[in-house]
């Protein structure tokens, strides 16, 4: 989502990006300078408007992104202010962050962890995995493996007689579940 009209797309089932910065494929909308933000601003209320929703509704994990942007601060600040001790609490990756980052962002409502993003995704995984809350490496491999055999089964299977129609069918939508899972 780069520009206003890109909101009509948004989809709360997927994963969404907001691109307040601009983006290559449309170089009239790169932000480089606090002139060019200013005018993004104007040009575009509504992304930062659904920014602000996003921050003010959900759990941030900021992964990438140094929080040292004057913009940001002040959209943070903003949305903390409004919703004060019911402001969500979010989180930040960064390995260069000082102690005194750190202490910033923490009595500011940004949790920041020390390490490289890999490092992070790969310990966050193992918790989750641990306390039940996303499916195990070695069951997404057994789905794989049962998909790949559904589909071999799927295409071998004649489909001339209804019963064999019928099987192809509920097949079908199993491998479509099954893609959605994995």
């Amino acid at each position: 989502m780069v520009e206003d009209r890109d909101l009509a797309f948004w989809d709360d089932r997927k994963r969404q990006v907001l691109k307040i910065h601009g983006c290559i494929t449309r170089p009239y909308s790169i932000v480089a300078t606090k002139t060019d933000y200013e005018k993004c601003l104007k040009r575009n209320p509504l992304i930062f408007n659904k920014l602000r929703d996003q921050m003010a509704t959900k759990t941030f994990v900021f992964v990438g992104y140094s929080l040292r942007d004057s913009d940001f601060r002040q959209v943070w600040e903003g949305i903390t202010k409004a919703l004060g001790r019911f402001a969500k609490l979010a989180y930040a990756v960064d390995p260069n962050a000082s102690a005194e980052d750190v202490n910033y962002w923490k009595e500011r409502g940004i949790e920041i962890f020390n390490t490289y993003d890999l490092s992070f995704v790969r310990e966050l995984r193992a918790r989750l995995e641990k306390e039940n809350l996303v499916p195990s490496q070695q069951f997404l491999e057994f789905l794989d493996r049962e998909r790949s055999r559904i589909t071999n089964v799927h295409v071998r299977l004649s489909q001339s007689s209804d019963g064999g129609l019928a099987s192809a069918m509920y097949q079908d939508g199993l491998l479509h579940v099954l893609g959605d899972v994995l």
